[in-house]
């Protein structure tokens, strides 16, 4: 997985965690400004290692995955897009009928959106 300022692939989701293998369900997306726009595959997931790589003050995360593919999880993809075209529809209608708050759910739809997308390659309590 790899993208550049949020353009390329992606995982999302993390379904069914097995702690006995270290094992869960993940979905790679394309991704345009860390948005999913088209599911590619669906795998199981076991994260090996993630390090910072770059310097000051670009900073990356490079992560190594075991995967095995498997079929498309179409559930993981339908909640996927509910949860992040549904959080962007009601920014929009904030923002559409109630101007004078819309900031605050725009600052918390821009953090369950990001933290969405980098959820997967970090997830401390697991790994």
């Amino acid at each position: 997985m790899s993208s550049f300022i949020g353009i390329g692939t992606s995982l999302y989701g993390e379904k069914g965690f097995d702690k006995s293998t270290r094992f869960y369900t993940a979905t790679r997306w394309f991704t345009v400004f860390l948005l999913p726009i088209i599911p590619l595959a669906t795998y199981k997931v076991k994260r090996v290692s993630t390090k910072l790589t770059g310097l000051v003050p670009v900073v990356g995360v490079s992560t190594q995955y075991e995967t095995i593919k498997i079929d498309l999880d179409w559930n993981q993809v339908f909640t996927t897009y509910l949860l992040v075209y549904g959080t962007i529809a009601l920014i929009i209608l904030t923002a559409v009928y109630l101007p004078d708050f819309w900031a605050v759910p725009l600052i918390g739809a821009v953090v369950l959106i990001v933290g969405l997308a980098i959820r997967s390659s970090i997830r401390a309590k697991h790994f």
